[in-house]
């Protein structure tokens, strides 16, 4: 008569061991997300400062190639949307050729910190005929949005 046990062990999990597991994958899943946008601002950042620099780089050597006065310059602004062009001129940015302006905008998670060059606006670098030389020395200090305190400096020298 003693044939039949009954055996009171279920196989499986319970309930809360399954909701435990998934707090875990939740919270690792949050952790790499934060990571990886931390990744990305910082190569956002270095991106930007690459690509100013390059234009920067382009204006003085269009300066150089330049007939007659024609001088080319990069303005930066830091009022939304934070961008620069590259501008065509004779003098300054108040005097480009505004139908050749080509605007280059900061990714999303960019903005300048600063901008200080020295000249009349504290915005400009505008090169020199013949030798490409600017007298609109400084620098441009770019900034993650997320970290403010992850930034990269740009410099323009003589």
């Amino acid at each position: 008569m003693a044939c039949f046990q009954r055996f009171n062990s279920a196989k499986g999990f319970s309930i809360i061991e399954v909701l435990v597991v998934l707090g875990i994958l939740g919270l690792l899943a949050a952790s790499a997300l934060v990571a990886l946008g931390t990744l990305r601002g910082g190569s956002d950042l270095q991106a930007e400062a690459r690509g100013l620099q390059r234009v920067l780089e382009f204006a003085k050597s269009k300066t150089i190639a330049s007939q007659g006065d024609t001088r080319y310059g990069v303005y930066a602004t830091s009022t939304s949307p934070h961008q620069y062009v590259l501008f065509q001129t004779n003098t300054d940015y108040a005097s480009r050729v505004v139908g050749k302006d080509e605007v280059y905008e900061l990714r999303g998670t960019i903005e300048f910190a600063s901008i200080s060059f020295s000249g009349l606006s504290g915005q400009e670098v505008v090169f020199d005929r013949i030798q490409g030389s600017t007298s609109n020395t400084g620098n441009v200090v770019l900034r993650t949005k997320a970290d403010p305190n992850d930034t990269t400096t740009v410099y323009m020298e003589e």
